[in-house]
């Protein structure tokens, strides 16, 4: 937030949205393999933790977990908005997503129990991030949709290989640990520029990072 306010106090708007831009993509960078990664091995993932007498939660979880894909970039979102002094509207918005959760879930909690208020909270959510996502690119003008592509990419081949080990029974750590590196591995070879640069930057303290050229 420091570096946010100082930017919004010098007009630098061209590092501003630079800087949006960078973080949004590590955000979904981060948060759309996970979530996916969770709806496809939510029972294996619930069983292990909770065990079987939980499994009916899966189907809540399997929803539950898209919310990370709105809650961590909204407070990032959230604080460019403080810096323009605009509190104001972040109340609007609030109030909105609140009225708006609390009818989804007078009208779907009744029919679909649990999955029915996980899915009321996901769509308030969406609602929020998209509400403060569309004010501040009024403010900034900038867009990381073009980074998302091979993002997206990685995260497809990354559940083809879950659910191919999930179907011979793999231990869950194994897909896991396999699927992240199927998701890496695809980001390094398009070399993902936020992802290089993050190497790049650490590059005297991680070992792995030699082998990228």
């Amino acid at each position: 937030f420091p570096l946010v306010s100082r930017l919004i106090q010098e007009g630098n708007i061209e590092t501003l949205g630079r800087l949006n831009i960078k973080i949004m993509t590590l955000f979904f960078l981060i948060s759309l393999p996970i979530a996916v990664g969770g709806f496809l091995l939510a029972q294996p993932i619930i069983t292990f933790i909770y065990g079987f007498h939980y499994l009916l939660a899966a189907s809540a979880f399997q929803i539950l977990i898209f919310n990370i894909l709105f809650s961590f970039p909204t407070g990032f979102l959230n604080n460019i908005v403080l810096g323009y002094d605009q509190q104001k509207r972040l109340i609007v918005f609030v109030a909105v997503s609140a009225i708006f959760s609390f009818s989804l879930n007078a009208l779907l909690i009744p029919t679909y129990g649990m999955q029915g208020a996980s899915l009321a909270l996901l769509i308030s959510q969406s609602f929020y991030f998209l509400a403060v996502l569309w004010y501040v690119q009024r403010i900034i003008h900038f867009s990381f949709l073009s980074r998302l592509p091979v993002i997206i990419l990685a995260t497809f081949l990354m559940g083809i290989t879950s659910l191919s080990l999930l179907f011979f029974h793999t231990p869950l750590l194994l897909i896991i640990l396999f699927s992240a590196c199927v998701y890496f591995v695809i980001l390094l070879y398009f070399r993902e520029p936020v992802l290089m640069e993050m190497i790049q930057s650490s590059k005297r303290f991680s070992f792995f990072s030699r082998f990228i050229p």
